[in-house]
């Protein structure tokens, strides 16, 4: 019996499932289903049984990090470690601190590749996520988009931006330097915020140690653009 490449693609425009759709199956995956926002989503993954989920952030009903968060906490009918590669856009780059804490499977920058899609896939099916207890998924607050695109940082976010720059209590320079990515290993520990390269708003807390994952996610990441190539270390 063939291994079973089934796919559910998640997004709201069309152009893009389609166009995703048809990468997956020059790639060799199908059967494809396709849904049009997270809440959509969750109602076909019965049926779909997907082995790995594309999903877009920026969605109406329930955006793509809901639609994570949903998955981790045991919401849909699917494995809570199935893999969630996130298609993501510049504009998008505040909320991949939240994908992270989601333990999203990827990232690829839109307009996505066939290549850089295949990568991702691949790599996502061959590193089994080791889920953390629902309630860890379930106390991560979403960041609010609204029609427009824009995003909204939730008081959580809010506060560890301050400490972050400083305007709140606990903010703590750490001896640090700054190392690139490609330099890094497994057990390092982040010195300072990673933030985005724009906004500057915070992806990856101060004491975070490097793992095998979280260093491919943030490499994904610096591809796209939406944080520095260069990660601050601890030197404690």
């Amino acid at each position: 019996m063939a291994t079973p490449k089934s796919v559910l693609v998640v997004d709201d425009q069309a152009t893009i499932r389609a166009l995703v759709s048809t990468m997956l199956v020059k790639l060799g995956y199908g059967p494809i289903t396709q849904a049009k926002h997270g809440r959509e989503a969750l109602s076909k993954l019965r049926d779909a049984k997907p082995v790995v989920i594309i999903s877009d952030i920026n969605m109406p009903e329930m955006n793509g990090l809901e639609f994570l968060q949903a998955i981790r906490v045991g919401k849909g009918a699917v494995d809570r470690a199935v893999p969630v590669v996130m298609l993501t856009a510049h504009s998008e780059a505040m909320v991949v601190g939240t994908a992270l804490r989601l333990d999203a499977s990827g990232f690829v920058v839109k307009p996505a590749s066939g290549k850089h899609l295949g990568e991702r896939i691949e790599r996502a099916l061959a590193e089994p996520l080791m889920v953390k207890p629902a309630e860890k998924y379930a106390a991560v607050t979403i960041p609010v988009v609204d029609t427009y695109g824009a995003v909204h940082m939730p008081d959580d976010l809010a506060k560890a931006w301050k400490e972050m720059s400083g305007e709140a209590p606990g903010a703590v320079a750490k001896v640090k330097d700054k190392i690139a990515l490609a330099d890094l290993t497994p057990g390092m520990v982040v010195g300072d915020w990673v933030t985005t390269a724009e906004t500057k708003a915070p992806v990856v807390a101060p004491g975070t140690v490097l793992t095998d994952q979280l260093l491919v996610r943030l490499a994904d990441l610096v591809e796209a653009g939406a944080i520095p190539p260069m990660i601050p270390i601890s030197q404690d």
